[in-house]
């Protein structure tokens, strides 16, 4: 709640099984070793610093205000990301969630909330209450990934070897005209110049992205890899 709690200076391993609390002061992460939240993490004020070590939050962070800088080592969230207020610097690391069950992510923005995400877990992680953006590659390697009618802005490659879905009006956008979605097999089935990627159940051969029959893009996009096989629905142009 004040003063500074240095895990860094000595690089030691931390390892918090109740709820961690930064309400206050700096809490700073260990350049080469782990810091383990096996309680979750909770952000109310102060700083929380993370370094070149990894920080493994087994549960919910929760930040409400303060800042919460995230490690350039490994960052794995395996319950809820709910973020209220802040500042989320993101840094060019990756957040993992990696959940077995639903993880619900609310962003707390509009613009610049995380760098990379990768979703490695067996179960859900969903979108709620605000939309994303992903300054980096989205990658779904697990499970299902449902925007829940929100925009989730994607300006790297989109990789998806789970499920991709979109349960209302929300949309994928693919900034970036060079990034690829590719399959499971690491293929690029297609390539963006524009526009906006509603439900992606696009199918390679025998791939299926997300284990869906039907094929439904909305967007302007360029395809550069045969579908041959396959059928797609264009809704939009």
């Amino acid at each position: 709640s004040a003063g500074t709690f240095d895990t860094d200076t000595n690089d030691l391993v931390f390892t918090s099984t109740g709820l961690a609390t930064i309400s206050g002061g700096t809490f700073t992460a260990s350049s080469s070793a782990t810091a383990t939240l096996d309680g979750g993490l909770t952000v109310s004020g102060g700083t929380f610093t993370g370094a070149a070590g990894a920080v493994d939050v087994n549960g919910a962070l929760t930040f409400s205000s303060g800042t919460l800088t995230a490690p350039s080592g490994t960052f794995s969230v395996s319950g809820n990301w709910a973020r209220t207020g802040g500042t989320f610097t993101e840094g060019s690391n990756t957040v993992t969630f990696d959940g077995s069950g639903t993880q619900t992510v609310n962003s707390g923005g509009s613009g610049g909330e995380f760098n990379n995400v990768s979703h490695t877990g067996s179960g859900t992680l969903q979108l709620t209450t605000n939309t994303a953006t992903v300054s980096g590659t989205l990658t779904n390697s697990a499970g299902t990934l449902d925007t829940n009618g929100l925009d989730v802005t994607v300006t790297g490659a989109i990789t998806n070897s789970g499920t991709i879905t979109e349960t209302g009006s929300g949309e994928i956008i693919h900034a970036a005209p060079s990034a690829t979605l590719t399959n499971s097999s690491g293929t690029a089935v297609t390539t963006y110049a524009s526009g906006d990627l509603v439900f992606i159940t696009l199918v390679d051969e025998d791939e299926n992205l997300d284990g869906a029959t039907a094929n439904t893009v909305n967007g302007t996009f360029t395809i550069t890899a045969s579908l041959s096989g396959d059928s797609l629905t264009i809704n939009s142009t």
